[in-house]
């Protein structure tokens, strides 16, 4: 097979060597982990030459993989006691269910640093999954799978890039072993970190290749096909610093993002290609409560004042999910703490209550993926146009 491409810059190689953080976050348990691999002294002007760079001796032929074949196909991906069911979304198939997959990993992770939950591309062609501590991917009708890793053991999934080329994944080894290891990769087994470099990974889904960002991490969220929203100091919430990466250049700006979530803590964010993003934007509150507070904007990135779609108490109001467009907007509502949970759909003009439930993703601009049920494990397609819900599984 072909070498990995290596960046333009070259720099020693690093281990490791960061203090796994944790925080925790109420209403749900939300496992929190930080880190800092000190990039934020080496990142000081916009756009700096990356600091973040691979080593080319220490990537070998079996970082390549047996891209995917193309496919029209589009479909939704959930666990169903750790197997993996795909859920057609369009066509004859709609409403059947297709288990695809065996005891794969599901249900860990942390904020910014993975989950082991099944990773959905965007144009719902293809899902990123871990069994047996590798990465797999499945083509929308299950008719093909590859395995991206082989002896690497995988320990999270990040998010798709907007054009659903690239799928980040996180490789820990041993350094980080313990509460954070226990969780996602078995304790009896350990890595030579010289032989597996670790970090924050992409498998380009188009090439089959493998470029490796270590020590970059924390990624948030993609803020274009080619960069990445990564945040610096993790556990200094909501001081922490965030950088745009450019991954064509390999170069880290730490400008653009500013200090426009300085003030919020942990924002969620949705991105879309068009340009527009949507940010919940909340302050956890101080003793007397005042400070409880969270306002939905949707904005063009990289702005974070914008149109204020709702505001409310914090974790009241929270997961937007913009549309491919930038137009429209879903997100999750609560009128009370523990109570009924409900889909809020915007417009472009106005907010309104659409269906009990949770929202998941958008299939196109005017459908889009939710789930309702006592487990929340019932998934259903709605319909803006006619307003009808057609159930998935």
């Amino acid at each position: 097979m072909d070498p990995v491409p290596t960046s333009p810059v070259v720099v020693p190689q690093r281990g490791l060597n960061g203090i796994v953080k944790w925080l925790l976050i109420g209403v749900g348990v939300l496992v929190l982990v930080g880190g800092s691999f000190g990039l934020g002294m080496r990142l000081k002007s916009s756009p700096t030459a990356c600091p973040i760079c691979t080593n080319p001796e220490s990537i070998s032929d079996s970082w390549s993989f047996q891209p995917l074949s193309p496919t029209q196909a589009k479909s939704y991906a959930q666990t169903k006691d750790f197997n993996l069911v795909l859920l057609p979304v369009e066509g004859s198939r709609v409403g059947t269910s297709i288990e695809v997959e065996e005891k794969i990993s599901a249900g860990g992770g942390a904020i910014y640093q993975g989950s082991t939950d099944p990773m959905i591309s965007p144009d719902l062609s293809k899902t990123a999954y871990i069994k047996d501590n590798q990465l797999w991917l499945i083509s929308a009708d299950g008719k093909e799978k590859v395995q991206v890793t082989r002896e690497r053991p995988v320990s999270g999934l990040g998010p798709w890039s907007l054009d659903s080329k690239y799928v980040v994944f996180y490789s820990v080894g041993e350094t980080l072993k313990g509460a954070f290891m226990g969780m996602l990769v078995e304790e009896t087994r350990t890595f030579d970190q010289n032989k597996f470099p670790q970090g924050v990974f992409l498998a380009d889904t188009v090439t089959g290749k493998v470029i490796w960002l270590s020590p970059l991490d924390n990624v948030v969220v993609w803020v274009s096909p080619t960069k990445l929203l990564t945040l610096i100091d993790a556990n200094q919430a909501p001081t922490a610093g965030y950088i745009v990466f450019d991954i064509e250049k390999f170069e880290a700006d730490t400008k653009t993002a500013g200090s426009g979530f300085a003030e919020w803590f942990y924002p969620q964010i949705s991105t879309s290609i068009s340009g527009k993003w949507a940010l919940s934007l909340g302050r956890t509150g101080n003793e007397s409560g005042t400070e409880n507070y969270t306002k939905i904007v949707v904005a063009d990135y990289p702005a974070t004042e914008g149109v204020v779609v709702e505001e409310g108490r914090w974790a009241y109001i929270q997961k937007p999910i913009i549309s491919p467009n930038g137009s429209k907007l879903l997100f999750r509502k609560y009128d009370v703490v523990n109570g009924p949970v409900y889909v809020q759909y915007w417009d472009g003009n106005s907010v309104r209550k659409i269906v009990d439930g949770e929202p998941e993703a958008w299939v196109d601009d005017n459908q889009f993926i939710y789930r309702v049920g006592e487990k929340f494990d019932k998934y259903l397609l709605y319909d803006l146009t006619s307003g009808q819900s057609k159930p998935l599984n």
